[in-house]
């Protein structure tokens, strides 16, 4: 099927969409993965979206000799495949505290197949686009480029499953540009429709989380008081054995230092300055400091209370370090992080 001069602008954003939406997908499963499994699991999801666009690519052999105009069966294979990109969420999700081989294999197929139809859709696209393959492929790469950018402001407002919704959201888009350019109003309507409904989901989700992590590490997620997620992972904060601490996907942990640093007694020094991390401020009291993932503050808290006065703390998480340490729990540690002497 021949496009039309109209139908190629078209045909690239299509092709841009759907890869923009792959990208998104695979890379807001490394996160996903880095909190529910563990942070190795993360490259897991490199392996499925290989696998999947490589099967699909395949399998596009077999989509070409279907009945049916053609920008009606890549339309119908976006539709699909915002829904298939919704099931793998859910699979995700619903792992409990125990994690068998059979229960990772479910996981590995069911997020493999949006990318199996992705490839689908793309290599399908670019075989019948032979006549311009060059801007099509440029398409291609664009939209991909796209999609790594898009992921850092996506999973900074929503997080990382409604980051994947909003993917769902970028193939819905993508079949109701596929169903008009075959004319069919029925399948623009109704991808149209489902492209609403899935922003009022992810639009619900961020009021009423339905779609949200609950189980990681084989454990239930519990005594949670604040969560929030960025591009680099998942940071919650737990009231647990009588002192706050922030955790880091769901895993690693740092204490929240709380002392009164103008007034420390010499019970409250002793416990700072007589454990092992206290050595390097032990033997050079008072000295000027650089302290590297100060997390919830302890070592800060150390070089305080060993006289140091110009302390440097370069914590790689903004949310940590600003949201967490000096705005919304900055109580929690006497507003450590917002003396004048810590940087």
């Amino acid at each position: 099927m021949k496009p039309s001069s109209t139908q190629w602008p078209q045909i690239y954003l299509c092709v841009a969409l759907t890869t923009m939406a792959t990208l998104v997908v695979e890379l807001s499963l490394t996160r996903i993965f880095s909190v529910v499994f563990y942070y190795h699991m993360a490259f897991l999801a490199i392996s499925i979206a290989m696998f999947g666009l490589g099967a699909g690519g395949v399998f596009s052999y077999v989509v070409a000799g279907w009945k049916g105009p053609l920008y009606t069966r890549l339309g119908r294979l976006s539709a699909v495949n915002s829904l298939l990109v919704l099931l793998a969420l859910a699979v995700i999700l619903m792992q409990k505290d125990v994690l068998t081989n059979w229960n990772l294999a479910l996981v590995y197929l069911t997020t493999a197949l949006p990318f199996f139809v992705s490839g689908t859709i793309v290599s399908l696209a670019i075989s019948e686009t032979m006549e311009r393959v060059d801007r099509v492929y440029f398409s291609d790469l664009a939209g991909a480029a796209g999609g790594c950018l898009l992921l850092i402001p996506l999973l900074n407002q929503f997080g990382g499953p409604s980051t994947v919704v909003a993917a769902a959201i970028l193939f819905a888009v993508a079949a109701a540009v596929w169903h008009s350019m075959a004319a069919s109003k029925t399948g623009r309507a109704g991808s149209v429709a489902l492209a609403l409904a899935l922003v009022t989901l992810l639009g619900y989700n961020q009021r009423h989380p339905i779609l949200d992590i609950t189980h990681a590490k084989g454990q239930t997620i519990k005594d949670e008081i604040w969560s929030k997620w960025n591009s680099i992972s998942r940071i919650a904060v737990k009231h647990e054995d009588g002192r706050y601490t922030i955790f880091i996907d769901a895993d690693a942990s740092t204490a929240i230092a709380n002392f009164d640093y103008a007034h420390l007694t010499a019970e409250e020094k002793h416990y700072l300055l007589e454990q092992g991390p206290a050595l390097p401020y032990v033997v050079r009291p008072g000295s000027k400091t650089l302290i590297i993932g100060p997390g919830g503050g302890w070592d800060v808290a150390r070089a305080l209370a060993s006289g140091s006065r110009d302390i440097t703390a370069v914590e790689i998480n903004d949310i940590i370090a600003t949201t967490v340490m000096r705005e919304k729990f900055a109580d929690l540690s006497q507003g450590l992080y917002l003396r004048p002497d810590v940087h």
